[in-house]
């Protein structure tokens, strides 16, 4: 008989930076590098960038992958 096997994985980083410094960049970054390692030249998308259009209730994060916006 089979049992069920269960796994909880916790993971974190701490960063030392403000939390507007780090919110700021959650939400918005700038053009990323593209970069170079064989996975990604293979076709796997990576981030490019994400910018945000409006300010808060109702504004829209765009995120740009190298295959496209979602």
């Amino acid at each position: 008989m089979a049992r069920e096997c269960k796994l909880i994985l916790v993971t974190f980083i701490e960063i030392n930076a403000s939390s507007e410094q780090v919110w700021k960049n959650v939400i918005e970054f700038p053009q990323l590098n593209e970069p170079t390692e064989f996975i990604f030249k293979a076709g796997v998308a990576y981030p490019v960038r994400a910018v945000i259009e409006g300010k808060g209730v109702g504004s829209v994060r765009k995120c740009q992958f190298s295959t496209g916006d979602f």
